[in-house]
């Protein structure tokens, strides 16, 4: 049986019953959510085996939407695809589903998940087909009939809670307690950024106006209390407890999973996110079918050989605050561990995709805690409908930040000290199996266990362990140093955790000049002082420009770029002012807002502003100074947008020759920054793992201590783009995950090595903190390499440049088979730029 693992993992905002989301159909959400699986994992569509979507809430939307879905995503043709309804373990059971193809060996990729728009269900005439022949039609609302009623007992769900409140004596005040905590929890998380990454922004087109993008979950009510709650009528009973505050609520939204089998996301190079360990489902009386998970748990938990207290994270379905307060109390969980972030009372339930929205979540959660708790996450979530509960546990098998008392056993006598401490210095071990993560291990016919000691992710940690040996040791089999005892690996740094919604840097600001100077730029710039970034092509200004507007107020509003020099003189007016419909021939109809207008509210980044027409630079000085633009043939319109310039050259010289507009350069010069070119930047090694944990995209890659020597001695003639081309080049051609110095381009081999590249590391203290590095999962980890090159000497001279940008432009072309309009888009230029560079070095397709 073939192992299934979960690669990656989205969802939209859950939008509100007829709100943001009310004209969006079911399956364009769908759609959405796959569109974004395929773009994080840059899977090819044609590699997708079927696609499995839970939804409920059909009538009037047409045939098997799973599959429209699916087309809508631009999947080929010849990719099957399921709706499936279980009302609302519809989205998990589509997992479910998914894992067996994938055990089974009947499929190795497959989309799985739900879409829902509860807004949109129609009401239906069930009468209107025969003709009504006398007295008056009656309209069913299929919401209801279809995914909120019991067909087996002829009442609303909410009587099967009201049915769990009178078997288990739940009262109101604990009811209403724990919907004002699931929605104080949900708030928190919001505010705190913790759904930011898991959710796929939804663009809304407008009647007037930009679009919107809709990317916040929009149920959450900040001033819920269970005070508040306690004012509600109950909804279901006329004497009942149930209220519309402490049920789920009517919602739309979409989520999805990619899963395939292990052998395939490693062939791939894909990270893992958790690898399913076991699922169930149970039947019980649809009378009291929210107690349904409990049975459910304890079949899970048998097939998995876990017990409940080893879970670490639970995400359980809060349909309604009785029903998850009932399950709860059968299964005597830890409340502290379950839905940390909150549930759908607050979050909202689109049923078909609620199965999979949790899952989603629950994943998501686990990468967060990755960095900061323990290791071995073992994850449970939980779905019940009609009279059915569904488990599913997933195992993210992923190290944690603390070591426990065997680690000073195995590391040997003096390094007591790594225990509890996240530590920059390595011991690699081998637990004699393969398999990676946090797991265990039978030791002998007693059936004891122990965990053994791991190394992974940039910390050290180690398990308590059941009884070992009479002394206290780990059995020699079981656990076992690799090479030399006591012999350190090269290692960099522990990575630091990351404050709860701050994201993935954009630059590596290492060095200590640059530092300062994005400090100081991020100063001025929410002063609405203008920045003019100086440097040579590639080096990173456009990243730099980034960095800044996400670091500033404005983070979340657009950020637009036009590169100046790339678009021809006759278009560059349109394309930064834009046009009325129908100004001149050729235009389009409905016009065109042009990069100004489309960054108003945001940050508009001009980049080669040296290389602009002299005539356009007069109407650009009147929009900063009057902040109005006019399109061509239009109106004046206001714009509010922030100005980053950016230019390789000296404009003080083009002012003097009368290219470049004196008043102009003093209005976009409020503060220069002058971006040193990665040759003279102090923290090259650090840029280049930087660059390199970007390109792996948690695919783990070692790098021969002689390629990175080359690599950090290489003069990069090209900054931070060939720098980045370089490696992705390596990243896809290297063989093994593993790049060596004949992978590298002729012209870097051919560089001056570093003095003592040649000397062998020596594995002192001091040796230990080099900066050899490998990634796995997006963090570093260690290998053994020499230590920190010393950058001497540089590959100058005009020759030696051209040939680096010659020999870097064939590796690409060849790397993209001749395809040019990708070889431009990888290289971050123009095609007319490219066709001259061509000309230039005269390459042709025939060299």
């Amino acid at each position: 049986m073939n192992d299934v693992v979960i690669v990656a993992a989205t969802r939209t905002a859950i939008g509100s019953f007829q709100g943001a989301l009310a004209t969006v159909p079911a399956v364009d959400l769908g759609a959405a959510v796959i569109k974004q699986l395929l773009k994080q994992t840059e899977l090819d569509p044609a590699q997708v085996d079927e696609v499995i979507l839970g939804q409920v809430l059909t009538a009037g939307a047409g045939q098997n939407p799973a599959r429209q879905a699916a087309i809508k995503a631009g999947l080929p043709f010849s990719v099957p695809a399921l709706t499936l309804n279980k009302v609302c373990g519809s989205g998990l059971k589509a997992l479910h589903l998914a894992a067996q193809a994938i055990r089974c060996g009947d499929a190795e990729v497959v989309i799985a998940g739900g879409q829902e728009n509860m807004s949109l269900a129609p009401y239906v005439m069930p009468s209107a087909r025969t003709g009504q022949r006398m007295g008056h039609g009656q309209l069913i609302d299929s919401m209801i009939t279809d995914g909120l009623w019991d067909a087996f007992n002829d009442y609303h769900m909410g009587i099967t809670a009201e049915n769990l409140v009178d078997k288990y004596g739940l009262s109101r005040e604990q009811q209403d307690a724990f919907a004002a905590e699931s929605q104080r929890k949900a708030v928190a998380a919001i505010e705190a950024g913790r759904f930011d990454a898991e959710i796929t922004p939804i663009v809304l087109p407008q009647k007037k106006g930009e679009p919107k993008v809709f990317a916040r979950d929009e149920q959450p009510r900040p001033d819920t209390t269970a005070e508040s709650l306690a004012k509600l009528r109950p909804a279901f009973k006329k004497d009942g407890s149930v209220t519309a505050g402490n049920a789920s609520s009517l919602n739309d939204g979409a989520a999805a999973v990619l899963l395939m089998s292990a052998a395939k996301a490693k062939a791939l190079g894909l990270p893992v996110l958790a690898k399913i360990a076991a699922y169930a489902s149970a039947g019980v009386d649809p009378a009291i079918m929210g107690i349904g998970p409990v049975s459910a748990t304890q079949r899970c938990l048998d097939k998995a050989g876990w017990q409940l207290a080893e879970l670490d994270l639970i995400e359980a379905n809060e349909a309604f605050a009785a029903q998850a307060l009932a399950v709860g109390n059968a299964l005597a969980w830890d409340a502290a561990r379950v839905n940390v972030n909150g549930g759908a009372i607050a979050l909202g339930h689109p049923i078909g995709a609620s199965g999979c929205r949790v899952l989603v979540t629950l994943l998501h959660e686990m990468i967060k805690r990755d960095a900061k708790k323990r290791p071995g996450d073992l994850v449970h979530w939980w779905w019940a409908r009609g009279g059915a509960g569904h488990r599913t546990l997933i195992d993210s098998s992923r190290p944690g930040l603390f070591a426990g008392k065997p680690a000073p056993t195995l590391i040997g006598d003096g390094h007591t000290s790594v225990i509890g401490r996240t530590p920059t210095r390595w011991w690699r071990v081998d637990t004699g199996r393969r398999r990676r993560g946090f797991t265990r291990e039978r030791a002998g016919p007693a059936g004891q266990y122990h965990r053994p000691f791991i190394v992974a992710a940039a910390t050290v940690f180690a398990g308590e362990p059941a009884p070992t040996t009479a002394g206290g040791v780990h059995p020699p089999s079981m656990c076992r140093l690799r090479g030399q005892a006591r012999a350190p690996v090269w290692s960099v740094p522990a990575a630091q955790p990351r404050p709860a919604g701050e994201v993935e840097p954009l630059v590596c600001l290492l060095d200590p000049a640059l530092q300062n100077d994005f400090r100081r730029s991020v100063r001025v710039f929410e002063r609405d002082v203008p920045l003019l970034l100086r440097g040579e092509t590639g080096c990173g200004k456009e990243a730099f420009a980034q960095a800044v507007h996400q670091a500033s107020e404005r983070r979340g509003k657009p950020f637009v770029a036009i590169n100046c020099a790339s678009i021809p003189e006759s278009l560059i007016e349109s394309e930064l002012f834009g046009y009325r419909g129908g100004s001149f021939t050729g235009a389009r109809k409905e016009g065109m807002r042009g990069k100004l207008l489309q960054a108003d509210g945001g940050t508009l980044l001009l980049d080669e502003i040296g290389d602009m027409p002299l005539a356009l630079q007069t109407r650009l000085l009147r929009v900063l100074e009057e902040r109005q633009v006019v399109p061509i043939g239009g109106e004046p319109q206001a714009v509010d947008v922030r100005i980053v310039s950016a230019t390789h050259r000296d404009l003080l010289e083009r002012v003097e020759q009368g290219s470049f507009r004196e008043d102009l350069y003093y209005r976009l010069n409020g503060l220069e920054v002058a971006l040193p070119a990665v040759r003279e930047r102090s923290d090259k090694a650090q840029l280049l793992d930087f660059l390199l944990r970007q390109e792996t995209q948690g695919q783990r890659i070692d790098i021969e201590p002689r390629a990175r020597q080359a690599l950090l001695a290489f003069n990069w003639p090209g900054n931070v783009r060939q720098m980045r081309n370089v490696l992705r080049t390596l990243v896809a051609l290297c063989e093994d995950a593993r790049i060596t110095f004949t992978d590298l381009p002729a012209v870097i081999r051919a560089s001056p090595p570093p003095v003592g590249a040649g000397e062998p590391a020596k594995m002192s203290d001091q040796a230990i903190e080099g900066e050899g590095v490998a990634l796995v999962r997006g963090q570093a980890r260690p290998h053994r390499s020499g230590g920190a090159a010393e950058i001497v000497g540089e590959s100058g001279g005009t020759e030696v440049l051209l040939d680096a940008e010659r020999q870097a432009l064939k590796e690409v072309l060849e790397a993209k088979h001749w395809h040019l309009t990708r070889v431009a888009e990888h290289l971050g230029i123009s095609r007319n730029t490219l066709y001259r560079k061509l000309r230039k070095h005269g390459i042709t397709r025939g060299d």
